[in-house]
């Protein structure tokens, strides 16, 4: 397994800043407990599953969103695949944000 990006680390707030920026919006963070978090996905699973579609919030993913931090070493990549990062944090977002624009995702 590679895993592809920068090797200096990103909080969530960066993460956040470079796409609310991308976006032209102010960031906005919810604090939402455990305990609401895990009954809305688990609400959100029983009401996907009668509907017959896919959650768009599942009890996974919740667990995963519960999480402080995500490491993830890109060394192994840049080692053996001599990949590195070409285009920063910002650009990137901002790259992503046109392109959802463009295809009216957003």
């Amino acid at each position: 397994i590679y895993y592809l990006g920068e090797k200096s680390p990103r909080s969530w707030e960066e993460i956040s800043q470079a796409i609310a920026a991308a976006l032209g919006v102010r960031p906005m963070t919810v604090p939402v407990p455990s305990a609401l978090l895990a009954s809305a996905a688990w609400a959100w699973e029983g009401i996907a599953r009668l509907a017959g579609v896919p959650p768009l919030l599942n009890r996974d993913k919740a667990c995963e969103m519960q999480q402080r931090y995500w490491v993830c070493d890109p060394s192994k990549a840049s080692h053996e695949l001599g990949f590195t990062t070409s285009v920063p944090l910002h650009v990137g977002a901002q790259r992503v944000a046109e392109w959802y624009q463009s295809h009216g995702w957003l």
